[in-house]
């Protein structure tokens, strides 16, 4: 930010004086003790806030009341003032219309940010009257350090660190979606044994619905049983009442289909534990599966991928 013009008031020899700058270098005459370094310690007083006490800065035979100020133009039509009054210490910024834009009173020693932003003028652009040569004895290193300072190109060097970080950060990342990828077609690969358990859920489908078959079947056979052991009672009542050895081979022709029947009962409850065997098994079958199922879901959770299709999820990072 280049200045346009500087009013000094009440500070050290100058009551109050306007100097206009031209554009790039402007270079102040005059012989000794005519108050060209007093411009430069105003400058400093205005940018630093430097020296701290008043009686340095007040034009001599002035009273506390009256205001000692020091105010810049810049390029951009926006003014800067310092300014020390017996009700006031503090700093003034003007827009470009002459407005007041912000004031910060009764600081101590720093300056406002909003202030020193505006100003951008760092150490390295004050020269003091005795200091050696500028920059003429001073290394290629610290030489550099200070045209940085002073041109803020330091700001450009920050920004390219911040961008590296942040490039250094996102190939990282990368990396890490990249084994988190590995990691879950590794654990994707030990799940392959669900198709077959899908093949089992099918299978104990079906013989569930041949266990109810097999159930009703069992009702009916009871049934026919039950008959079986009462015309076997009545049979055995018929032998005793019937003498004649026609009616008891008949009889016995009966005993014997009864015992045929006893002997299907006992080959049908045996299937009948048989697959009441296979029902409790695919019952175990079904928990197991339920359980594989959720410990899958949470395995994908961890790795990010979503459990209907699959897909990784994305998450934005916290700056």
């Amino acid at each position: 930010m280049s200045f346009r013009k500087i009013a000094l008031e009440n500070f050290k020899p100058y009551k109050y004086t306007e100097i206009d700058l031209s554009a790039g270098i402007t270079t102040i005459v005059g012989s000794s003790e005519a108050g060209k370094t007093c411009i430069a310690q105003a400058l400093r007083w205005l940018a630093k806030n430097r020296p701290l006490s008043e009686e340095e800065v007040r034009r001599d035979g002035t009273k506390k009341s009256e205001p000692v100020s020091v105010r810049v133009w810049l390029d951009s039509g926006e003014s800067v003032e310092r300014r020390r009054e017996r009700k006031f210490n503090g700093y003034r910024i003007y827009s470009a219309d002459g407005a007041l834009a912000a004031e910060f009173n009764a600081i101590k020693g720093d300056v406002p940010e909003e202030v020193s932003t505006l100003l951008a003028l760092d150490d390295a652009c004050f020269q003091h009257q005795y200091d050696p040569y500028f920059m003429l004895q001073e290394s290629a290193g610290e030489v550099a350090r200070k045209f940085n300072r002073a041109a803020d190109i330091g700001a450009i060097d920050s920004i390219i660190s911040y961008l590296k970080s942040e490039v250094h950060s996102a190939d990282a990342a990368l990396l890490d979606a990249g084994d988190s990828e590995s990691r879950l077609e590794e654990l994707l690969g030990s799940y392959d044994f669900l198709e077959e358990g899908q093949k089992l859920i099918s299978q104990a489908k079906e013989a569930l619905g041949f266990i109810e078959e097999a159930v009703a079947f069992r009702t009916e056979v009871e049934h026919l049983i039950d008959r079986a052991e009462r015309l076997e009672h009545q049979l055995i009542q018929a032998k005793k009442a019937l003498a004649s050895e026609a009616l008891l081979d008949r009889a016995l022709s009966c005993s014997e289909r009864i015992r045929s029947l006893y002997h299907e009962r006992e080959v049908l409850l045996f299937a009948i534990e048989q697959v009441v065997s296979i029902q409790s098994r695919l019952s175990l079958a079904k928990k197991e599966q339920t359980k594989t199922a959720k410990a899958f879901e949470q395995a994908l959770v961890k790795a990010r991928r979503c459990p209907l299709c699959g897909s990784v999820i994305s998450v934005e990072e916290k700056k």
